[in-house]
């Protein structure tokens, strides 16, 4: 009721390390977001695409500014009614200018991927005697405090002795988490939650969850669906 009511309505969080709501002129400014989720590499991402206006010196508003600087943080989520749904809390990774032939024209593209980008930047040579993958995971994990990350591992049952096995990192971390979790049967993802912060998941696949509702259309009001297109192939 409160959805039809209210409608559904953008919010855009920006910062360096907290993401605050995003400047009056950027909202403004902004004409297109995507968002991508995919379980696949790279990976969960998003796009922006601004109109820029000069300002009397000659500047563009958006780009003096620097409020999409690379690897500044970036939360984009969506008011459905009164309740927010953050689509994806991430760091900025490209910024691309077209200035256009035509006053009014020029255009700025932030593209941008989730958090777990920050995990990615450089190889690391570390050991981690006596430690279970569960224990590393979580020793990784909280180095990354300041993108809001929030460790949630499943304890592992393999616990290596030093006599025996020492576990040794010689990629970057997300790599290194990543086989830590294949290794395990395990999965690694980041779930976005609200105020600036992400669940890091490292544990079984979890396939449980709330029925959704059917898909609907030509339903007047319980629409939930633009288009739908179904084909049979024999």
């Amino acid at each position: 009721m409160l959805t039809s009511l209210l409608g559904i309505r953008l919010m855009l969080l920006t910062g360096k390390t907290v993401p605050l709501p995003a400047p009056y002129d950027a909202v403004l400014a902004l004409t297109r977001v995507s968002v991508r989720n995919d379980t696949d590499l790279p990976g969960d991402g998003f796009e922006m695409t601004f109109t820029l206006t000069k300002e009397s010196a000659g500047e563009y508003n958006l780009v003096r500014a620097k409020t999409f600087e690379p690897f500044n943080r970036v939360v984009i989520a969506v008011i459905l009614g009164v309740t927010p749904e953050v689509l994806i809390d991430g760091v900025v990774t490209r910024v691309s200018l077209q200035p256009g032939t035509e006053p009014g024209t020029a255009t700025m593209t932030v593209q941008g991927r989730d958090n777990t980008q920050m995990l990615d930047l450089e190889e690391r040579l570390a050991s981690y005697p006596n430690q279970p993958d569960f224990v590393i995971f979580s020793q990784i994990i909280g180095q990354y405090a300041q993108y809001g990350l929030i460790p949630s591992p499943t304890p592992t049952t393999d616990v290596p002795l030093i006599i025996n096995r020492i576990p040794r990192q010689r990629e970057t971390d997300l790599a290194f988490i990543r086989r830590m979790a294949e290794r395990n049967g395990y999965v690694f993802y980041t779930e976005p939650l609200p105020f600036g912060t992400s669940l890091a998941y490292f544990g079984p696949e979890n396939r449980v969850g709330l029925p959704q509702p059917p898909l609907t259309t030509n339903m007047g009001s319980f629409d939930n669906l633009k288009s739908i297109s179904v084909s049979n192939v024999g």
